[in-house]
């Protein structure tokens, strides 16, 4: 499946390919009604089967249930939207995934 309509463009900084953190979770199963914003902490939590994820923009920290993940980089805000590197979104939400840096792609594999 590919993500059809997304709202934000991915794009590649630092040698990092970003995409919106709604879309992509929107994508891989998690229901609009479980992605909640916080405009007062700048903070999103997602929840998805039990799995409850936290992370803040401007901050490295991405916290999945009791597990705290340190990124190389930090959630930043592009167009209104809270994006990050595609592979900790996926991390985050135990969803695999393939890079091809021979063709710049991502493929996001979706579990029944």
């Amino acid at each position: 499946n590919q993500v059809k309509n997304a709202l934000l463009t991915p794009y590649i900084k630092d040698g990092r390919t970003f995409l919106g953190l709604k879309d992509v979770a929107i994508a891989v199963g998690v229901k609009e009604e479980d992605i909640i914003w916080d405009d007062t902490t700048q903070t999103v939590t997602l929840q998805k089967n039990g799995r409850i994820i936290q992370l803040q923009l401007g901050s490295n920290i991405i916290r999945s249930n009791d597990t705290v993940v340190l990124m190389n980089t930090v959630a930043e805000s592009k167009n209104a939207r809270t994006t990050l590197p595609v592979a900790y979104i996926m991390q985050a939400l135990d969803v695999p995934y393939v890079w091809d840096g021979n063709n710049n792609t991502v493929t996001i594999t979706l579990k029944e």
